[in-house]
């Protein structure tokens, strides 16, 4: 008697639960306008089911644990970069370090990515995949063999989410593509400042131009540019990186850059099997349960937009392992870490 629904079915207040735990994630990693369009336009919001509050939490857990890591690996890269300018002031000015000179460092705007840049960078990236990779449950659940096999066939995915990720974030320019630690590699060099091209040599110049310019092209217009138009959410792009990661399929290997589909289908049990489809299925409801809670108009489409940009994803990372293949041979040596993820190299993790 004089009750209402409302009293015996109370809303369950999601918000505060699924982005508990984001306020503390660094500003190039979300979209204030697009969070607060969704959250100030509807002013009713779904009843959450106990299953849908477990993929909210789910997935923001998923950003949280991917943002930590993101800004550890930033930190190291600006730690990086300052230890290289206190070391101008104690070496000449025309010093070296790892065979490249100091004064790039000093450029306030754009700089060319030098091969230092390339080996440090991929190294701290493949660190960083593992890290997050572990702090996955599922995948702690697979044999050794296995996740072996995931980490080596998503390791130059990762690569190329992350600095993808990181173009659409920091640089507003259509005709660049940043690597994260700040250095930069465009379609032509006469794109860059003026004060930077004055210490860009001949040799590094010709590189760019005719060995890079191709991969180059991919990363910006197949990934970058894609994510920026879209404006690419934490939690979509995490969602990516999971489906990208577990990935198995016998029939078709179309993404596999090695013959590590044909081994990983002769090692698989049937639980780990269900394991790696579990996972990706429950990426993709956690992503489909956030756009519900924030009352998405036509999420269908949008989710159909995040998962397209897999296949410009895939085509730039053949493009970019190639030009790591010229880099292996001919411009800068790599850490066994990096030999052994993306060169199946014999080195041990």
């Amino acid at each position: 008697m004089g009750m209402t629904k409302d009293v015996l079915h109370p809303k369950r207040d999601t918000i505060g639960a699924r982005y508990a735990k984001q306020h503390n994630s660094p500003l190039h990693d979300h979209v204030p306008d697009q969070e607060a369009e969704a959250s100030t336009s509807n002013l009713h919001f779904p009843i959450i089911s106990n299953q849908e509050q477990d993929l909210l939490n789910a997935i923001a857990k998923f950003v949280n644990d991917d943002c930590r890591i993101r800004d550890r690996k930033y930190d190291t890269f600006n730690s990086h970069t300052e230890a290289v300018k206190l070391a101008q002031t104690v070496l000449s000015e025309d010093s070296t370090i790892n065979g490249q000179g100091l004064k790039i460092y000093y450029l306030k705007d754009l700089r060319l990515v030098q091969k230092y840049d390339m080996s440090m960078v991929t190294s701290r990236e493949l660190y960083s995949m593992i890290e997050w990779a572990q702090g996955l449950d599922d995948f702690k659940q697979l044999p050794l063999n296995v996740r072996m096999i995931l980490l080596k066939r998503f390791a130059i995915y990762h690569i190329v989410l992350e600095t993808g990720y990181y173009t659409a974030k920091n640089s507003e320019l259509n005709d660049i593509w940043m690597i994260t630690n700040g250095a930069c590699m465009p379609r032509f060099v006469e794109m860059l400042p003026v004060e930077s091209q004055k210490i860009i040599s001949p040799d590094r110049k010709w590189r760019q131009e005719k060995l890079w310019n191709q991969m180059t092209n991919r990363q910006i217009d197949e990934v970058a540019l894609p994510m920026r138009r879209l404006k690419l959410r934490p939690e979509e792009l995490v969602t990516l990186k999971l489906i990208m990661f577990f990935q198995f399929n016998s029939e078709h290997d179309s993404i596999s850059l090695s013959d590590g589909t044909e081994l990983l289908s002769k090692i698989l049990s049937q639980e780990a099997s269900n394991i790696i489809a579990n996972s990706r299925n429950k990426a993709i409801q956690a992503l489909i349960a956030f756009y519900k809670s924030i009352n998405l108009e036509n999420y269908a489409e949008r989710f159909g937009n995040v998962i397209l940009s897999i296949s410009g994803i895939v085509s730039a990372a053949s493009a970019l392992l190639e030009a790591y293949q010229v880099m292996r041979l001919f411009v800068c040596k790599f850490d066994s870490l990096t030999e052994q993820l993306l060169f199946d190299g014999d080195g041990v993790l």
